[in-house]
């Protein structure tokens, strides 16, 4: 199974592909796709193009994003918010939003880079 990992960080959103079974899995692919501004729908179009672009090419059985609060304490801002909106809206395969309880029981033994750590927790979650 191919799963795409998210997490949301302020403006950016941070993705990891990865392939295979829990234990024993490649990673494909990570990098992190920023939203400039947003009020601009300019930067807003561009950021959906380059997430529609992502999953073309990625082709994912699945995608899985760390949940976060929509209101309170570590919730997500209006950047994630929509980054999320417009994911959900391009995505053609099964969404599911992994917790921050099921991602702690996961221990790494590395990471490709810190930035994608999280997401990398929540698509191995979703494997």
């Amino acid at each position: 199974m191919k799963v795409i990992g998210i997490d949301f960080n302020a403006h950016q959103m941070c993705y990891i592909v990865i392939e295979g079974e829990q234990e024993n899995f490649d990673i494909l692919d990570y990098n992190k796709i920023a939203l400039s501004s947003t009020r601009s729908s300019g930067d807003l179009q561009t950021f959906q193009v380059a997430v529609s672009g992502l999953l073309k090419d990625a082709t994912p059985n699945k995608i899985a994003i760390k949940q976060k609060n929509e209101k309170g304490f570590r919730s997500m801002g209006p950047a994630g918010l929509k980054m999320e909106g417009l994911l959900l809206a391009s995505a053609e395969c099964e969404v599911v939003f992994i917790s921050s309880k099921k991602t702690q029981k996961i221990e790494l033994e590395s990471a490709p880079k810190k930035f994608v750590e999280d997401a990398l927790k929540s698509a191995i979650s979703a494997l």
